[in-house]
């Protein structure tokens, strides 16, 4: 089944904004807390959103 382009569009709007409401948070936390967040082992920290959303795949991948 394939997604219609103006709900791919929405899609990717929503991930954009989730991940630019992220990069405060995670500044925060690393000079506040000195906590490092990652993804997938791929750290956040000083990222654009568009790199946060690259680390994030669709699909964690496999074990092993």
């Amino acid at each position: 089944m394939t997604q219609k382009p103006d709900q791919c569009l929405g899609e990717w709007i929503d991930r954009e904004a989730l991940a630019e409401a992220m990069i405060p948070l995670i500044g925060q936390l690393y000079r506040n807390n000195n906590v490092v967040s990652s993804i997938f082992g791929v750290s956040l920290i000083n990222r654009s959103v568009i790199q946060i959303l690259k680390a994030h795949p669709l699909r964690p991948p496999p074990p092993g």
